[in-house]
């Protein structure tokens, strides 16, 4: 996959007040959804938009993203899309951002994340407090039920520790994305994390995919540390109860350790309820 990436660059443009960004990408096959070859998975999507606050001005000195909010409102086309990010709430200890997905044509919102921003502390604690997971061993290689379509999945190596994409139930995976974000620049700190964490339902899954579909409406991460370049690892566990409301819920960290913990709302429905065979969306927040 050299020279290859989620997504590459059209145009970026930052304001003159540098308290906003926008920019257009086109987004490629590496970013398709292992349930649907004409959408994204919300993975790259919700990397990228992090990437665009983290082009924002701020007037903290040396922000941490610690929070995010992610809400898929619609599905996630693949192609062109327009990217646009800005400072809702400007402090010196905390600031609020928002970023926004759409078509390219602007016709409307189809992922929106909002974030708090926090300073480092100027001088380190002595030590850190309450407890942090080790990371697991090494795994190895994963494979992915046959299926959940290329894309997303290809573009990220995948090492189970325990349980994993093709076993259903709790697991823990090592994932590695293979190629870049946008252009040859690679995904990095939260999101990196954010690029893995919304395949939490997926490492997780309780039923068969050909029968039940079991998608996230939205995403919440909450970061403690800002991960390594390197590999990260997830452990997850997904809860479905007999009214058909899900939860997906995730522990992150690097080499070093856990740093973050995510959840996913899942849109639970048999396959057939939505006539999946006509390619219609579980994203789709309708009464269809």
């Amino acid at each position: 996959m050299a020279g290859e990436s989620f997504f590459e660059t059209v145009v970026e443009t930052e304001s003159m007040l540098t308290d906003s960004f926008s920019g257009t990408y086109l987004a490629t096959d590496h970013t398709t959804s292992p349930w649907h070859p004409d959408y994204q998975h919300g993975g790259p999507a919700s990397a990228l938009l992090a990437r665009a606050i983290g082009m924002l001005e701020m007037p903290i000195d040396d922000p941490v993203i610690n929070r995010v909010t992610v809400d898929i409102m619609a599905p996630i086309p693949k192609g062109a899309i327009a990217i646009s990010a800005r400072v809702v709430k400007a402090g010196r200890l905390t600031t609020l951002v928002e970023a926004d997905l759409s078509t390219a044509a602007l016709e409307y919102p189809v992922v929106r994340m909002s974030a708090w921003c926090t300073r480092r502390l100027p001088r380190p604690l002595t030590h850190a407090h309450g407890q942090f997971r080790s990371p697991p061993p090494a795994g190895t290689p994963a494979l992915h039920p046959q299926h959940w379509g290329s894309g997303y999945l290809d573009a990220v190596e995948w090492r189970s520790v325990s349980g994993g994409l093709d076993l259903p139930g709790p697991g823990t995976v090592w994932a590695n994305p293979r190629i870049p974000l946008v252009d040859d620049e690679r995904a990095r700190g939260t999101s990196l994390l954010l690029l893995i964490a919304d395949a939490g339902a997926g490492v997780s899954y309780l039923a068969d995919p050909t029968e039940m579909l079991f998608l996230n409406t939205d995403l919440s991460l909450n970061v403690i540390r800002v991960p390594g370049d390197g590999p990260i690892w997830m452990s997850s566990e997904s809860w479905i109860a007999v009214d058909g409301i899900g939860l997906a819920s995730s522990v992150l960290g690097d080499s070093t350790g856990s740093c973050a913990v995510s959840s996913q709302s899942l849109f639970v429905a048999e396959a057939d309820e939505l006539n999946w065979d006509i390619q219609l969306h579980p994203h789709i927040a309708s009464d269809q």
